[in-house]
């Protein structure tokens, strides 16, 4: 991928009650510069203007939260770009690029699973160990 800019004809529907950035920077969970920042990459489309202020609408606090959401699975801004562009484009060459995106970061997260499971399991054996030393000396 050459970079996000690539997903910035995103075309946004009308507003039933427009809002500022401030309140949807409260509404979605993250600041004004971060909102800022997605529409500069692209991620977020360009917001209509009453003024000299961005005019918001539901839709982008849901794809602010979608966003988020996938940054916390541990998506790069890049894929983040690319699985946002599966929800506006019906390729099926799109759907299985995203398909294998979220594939590689499934087996990720299998892969940190089994990794957490070992760890669970040597510890839970440290403090069998660890009790057992406690209660002989406790004993003497």
């Amino acid at each position: 991928m050459t970079g996000l800019s690539a997903y910035s004809g995103i075309v946004k529907q009308p507003a039933a009650e427009p809002m500022r950035i401030g309140v949807l920077a409260d509404a979605s969970g993250v600041t004004p510069r971060t909102i800022r920042y997605y529409e500069s990459l692209g991620l977020l489309p360009e917001p209509d203007r009453r003024g000299a202020h961005r005019s918001y609408d539901a839709s982008d606090i849901e794809r602010l939260r979608r966003i988020e959401m996938m940054k916390e699975l541990g998506l790069s801004l890049d894929e983040v770009a690319e699985v946002l562009a599966a929800y506006s484009d019906t390729s099926a060459a799109e759907k299985r690029k995203v398909a294998g995106v979220l594939r590689t970061h499934l087996e990720e997260v299998d892969r940190k699973i089994a990794g957490l499971r070992r760890l669970r399991k040597e510890l839970a054996f440290r403090i069998d160990l660890c009790e057992g030393y406690a209660e002989r000396d406790d004993r003497r």
